[in-house]
């Protein structure tokens, strides 16, 4: 896993899925921008201990490229599309990784709804009929 700083606009994170982060000279990261074709995003209801161990460092390195100002709310918007994006993609599974970063049950599943619901103002997923979250277009 490599991070690169491209230009003052964008910090690319490459492992097993690759992120690449807006970066603004005024403003941390917002959110991550999943380059199209890096991942699945089906599904298989679980990940080997060595994928998930390659998941958890590059979030770790996702998180840490975001700077120590980023609001808490951006981070676990982070976290939750880059679990959606490596096929961790039911709410309780996201809810339980992201506490491993730290984050409340409460705060992850009031963020994973409140987007899913299209109240955000920039929705980036939603829960489909079989409970699984999936990225928008």
């Amino acid at each position: 896993m490599h991070n690169t700083a491209n230009s003052v606009s964008e910090v690319t994170v490459s492992g097993t899925f690759h992120i690449r982060i807006p970066k603004s000279p005024d403003h941390p990261p917002i959110i991550p921008v999943v380059q199209a074709g890096a991942v699945g995003t089906q599904s298989t209801g679980q990940l080997s201990d060595e994928d998930m161990a390659a998941f958890r460092s590059n979030v770790e390195e996702m998180l840490d490229a975001s700077g120590p100002g980023t609001n808490v709310n951006e981070r676990l918007v982070n976290v939750i599309t880059a679990c959606i994006c490596e096929g961790i993609d039911t709410a309780g599974w996201i809810i339980a990784v992201a506490r491993t970063f730290g984050f409340k049950r409460g705060h992850v599943g009031s963020v994973l709804t409140y987007s899913a619901a299209g109240r955000s103002k920039t929705p980036l997923w939603r829960c489909n009929s079989d409970g699984h979250y999936s990225l928008l277009d």
